[in-house]
């Protein structure tokens, strides 16, 4: 689905790896999510908790650890379409997720923006609760990232 992505850059790992299908998927006002996102300090849920999103990052000495979502005070750093993540100091933000709800034509697709400011290696894993499909992407270590968004990351719920 994706093309090779100059070294330069960040890379797409599109997966499948936890994918129920679209059998999972309910309809109408019964709509039942297959699994439950539940918001804790490694763990952002967006889009009305359709979507968990979590971090993995491994630093130069091979260190490597859950990103944690960032407060502002006392204010979590996230809101129903973004996240914003720390590795190694609370008050230093790495990198935010964002995603948007593109469920209308000519798209019909939910997309995923990924944005880094750290040359740390990390992973992001989004899954959506519904259908369980993944989609995770990557930066290696001493890259320095740009911002990457899937337009095609999932498929929208056609009984909406």
């Amino acid at each position: 689905r994706f093309s090779t992505i100059p070294a330069y850059n960040s890379i797409f790992l599109p997966s499948k790896a936890r994918g129920a299908g679209a059998n999972s998927v309910g309809s109408g006002t019964n709509h039942m999510r297959s699994a439950s996102c539940v918001p804790d300090a490694e763990t952002a849920c967006l889009l009305d908790g359709r979507f968990e999103v979590k971090v993995q990052w491994t630093d130069f000495t091979a260190l490597s650890g859950p990103a944690k979502l960032m407060y502002f005070g006392a204010e979590r750093a996230e809101s129903d379409q973004s996240a914003f993540f720390w590795f190694f100091n609370s008050t230093n933000f790495e990198m935010g997720v964002k995603m948007v709800d593109a469920c209308v034509a000519p798209f019909n697709r939910y997309w995923v923006f990924v944005s880094g400011l750290t040359s740390q290696q990390y992973l992001v894993r989004v899954t959506n609760m519904d259908t369980l499909d993944e989609q995770t992407y990557f930066n290696p270590l001493n890259n320095l990232p740009t911002t990457e968004g899937d337009t095609q990351a999932f498929a929208c719920d056609p009984t909406r």
